[in-house]
């Protein structure tokens, strides 16, 4: 009898463990699985504002061609970004505008949940938002080595950038030297500059990493440089082979809105104040935008246009401008 009630304790015991157990590993996976639905919350949130700042962004460099062109690169950028391997499909109504240099985009998407489910949670809203703002550009990084008389041309104007000869093709008239030397970053006012045909070369394919401003006073090259000229334009050219200017812009291009490695940012100086005469300067008035055509013989060709970049935003800069600057506010 004694045998047997210490074998009813002894179940009852192993009983009790097993629900301990079992109750044990229940709070054991639930909380398991609540860890793993927050994480990919988190995770979807970090990446859906990733994409939305993106896309407004690009929205905000569309702003120079207008509302409608603006909401077709946020477009356009957003499907590029995904979140928890969701493309992002942005509505025009999740874009809105303040005056014509202000843009926000303000999306809300459902994240389907796995392990919350149990306990009848299915999905959870995320949203993200982000403004962005248009202005003229007081400084930008990128620039290519040149410095060109700025000369008031039209939109889409093929520009001499650099001349292969300082008389000219077939021997005309001379032209000013800020035609037949390349320049060298950082401005001097900001540090001292290295020259030669290395860094010369490797700022035309990569553009300088110094910020040049409006104002500032560049060193110009003593040589023309026409083999690292033919040598740095090969190299961006082969980078977009097929892209071409038409009345429209560029078409045919490897990439999107104006990221092509042949659209050059460049340095515009007064065409009253060339070098010469043993001035080996020139000041920077504003920037240009063109579209590297290629070298004509020894010329290089760009046709003049307009864009927008990263960079800061100075309302006390002239708005005659052809490169403006974007940034996020919020």
């Amino acid at each position: 009898m004694l045998w047997n009630k210490i074998k009813r304790l002894i179940s009852a015991e192993s009983g009790n463990a097993i629900s301990l157990f079992s109750l044990s590993m229940f709070v054991f996976l639930g909380a398991a699985g609540m860890a793993i639905d927050v994480g990919s919350m988190l995770t979807s949130k970090t990446q859906l504002q990733y994409a939305v700042d993106a896309a407004t962004l690009a929205g905000a460099k569309g702003l120079i061609e207008g509302q409608q062109n603006a909401i077709q690169q946020a477009q356009s950028v957003a499907r590029r970004n995904r979140y928890l391997n969701q493309t992002l499909i942005l509505s025009a109504n999740e874009v809105s505008f303040t005056g014509g240099n202000n843009i926000s985009v303000q999306v809300s998407r459902t994240v389907n949940l796995f392990f919350l489910q149990l306990v009848g949670i299915n999905n959870v809203s995320i949203s993200a938002s982000a403004s962005a703002m248009m202005g003229p550009i007081s400084g930008t990084k990128g620039l290519k080595p040149w410095a060109v008389p700025d000369e008031g041309w039209d939109y889409g104007d093929p520009v001499v950038l650099k001349r292969g000869s300082i008389n000219g093709n077939g021997g005309g008239s001379p032209l000013p030297n800020s035609w037949h030397f390349p320049v060298c970053f950082p401005p001097v006012n900001k540090g001292n500059p290295p020259r030669g045909g290395r860094v010369y070369r490797e700022n035309i394919i990569n553009g300088s990493d110094m910020v040049v401003e409006v104002g500032d006073i560049l060193m110009v090259e003593p040589g023309n440089m026409n083999g690292p000229t033919n040598q740095g334009v090969g190299t961006i050219m082969s980078m977009d082979p097929y892209a071409e200017w038409s009345a429209n812009g560029v078409i045919n291009s490897w990439y999107p809105g104006d990221s092509s490695p042949r659209i050059c940012k460049i340095s515009l100086i007064d065409p009253n104040q060339l070098p010469g005469n043993g001035r080996s300067q020139v000041t920077v008035t504003r920037f240009g935008v063109f579209f590297i055509e290629g070298m004509n013989g020894q010329d290089l060709i760009g046709r003049y246009m307009h864009a927008a970049a990263i960079g800061e935003i100075d309302n006390s800069v002239s708005a005659n401008s052809d490169l403006y600057a974007v940034k996020l506010t919020g």
